[in-house]
């Protein structure tokens, strides 16, 4: 049976199994939660409107700034060369200092008799310490020759041992020097005066008990103790 373009097809006996022709177009649907945007124009730039006398306070606002900026660079400046000249100060004071320690170690360890006067004269000289690294030197110094310290010591004199004490503790060592120690370093991680620089006290021992009759090791420490607590507060 010849199948032309005006036969019913319901009539072909094999109907129900023949394939049907698949439909060329593609079915397209729009989402329909797509909602077309309205591009907003960009708005115009404001004009800014500068009177005369607006423009002369900018221009004296800035030249203020630069003004400003000039002094604090000149101040800092300044500052810088004044920082400059204590450190170059600073490493003429400890090469001097080591030299003349270093005299001093010259002097007590030759047998001129003249050499202990000597010494103990760098000694006023030269003190007080200006730092734990001059400390050092002097604890070097008097590990050498203790009894040259001891004399040291009472050439300084005092009312008293309390008085003597404090006047020998600002003799060996500035202000700063004694903020930087404490008594045993137990509660603090600050050197130890009484361990670490055990020889400079001991010297000092030595000079009050020839010095004054009433003296003990104990009150003597006691008023270290107290000078030292004193200065870490100031």
């Amino acid at each position: 049976m010849v199948v032309g373009d005006d036969t019913d097809l319901s009539l072909h006996p094999h109907y129900s199994t023949m394939s049907k022709p698949k439909s060329r177009h593609i079915d397209c649907k729009m989402p329909t939660s797509y909602i077309p945007r309205r591009l907003t124009p960009a708005p115009a730039p404001k004009k800014v409107m500068f009177s005369a006398d607006g423009i002369i306070h900018q221009v004296q606002k800035v030249s203020a700034d630069v003004s400003e900026l000039q002094r604090n660079m000149a101040v800092e400046s300044e500052a810088r060369n004044d920082l400059q000249l204590c450190v170059e100060k600073l490493k003429a004071e400890n090469e001097a200092t080591k030299k003349y320690f270093a005299q001093g170690v010259a002097d007590v360890t030759s047998k001129d008799s003249g050499g202990v006067k000597r010494s103990l004269h760098l000694l006023m000289k030269t003190l007080p310490c200006k730092s734990l690294v001059e400390l050092d030197w002097l604890l070097a110094y008097i590990l050498i020759r203790s009894s040259h310290w001891v004399e040291y010591i009472k050439l300084l004199g005092g009312s008293d041992f309390n008085s003597s004490i404090k006047i020998v503790l600002d003799a060996i060592m500035i202000r700063s020097v004694q903020k930087e120690l404490s008594w045993t370093g137990k509660q603090s991680k600050k050197p130890s005066l009484k361990f670490k620089y055990k020889e400079i006290v001991d010297g000092v021992h030595m000079a009050m008990n020839e010095m004054f009759t009433d003296y003990t090791i104990a009150k003597g420490e006691a008023k270290i103790y107290s000078l030292l607590k004193n200065a870490s507060k100031k």
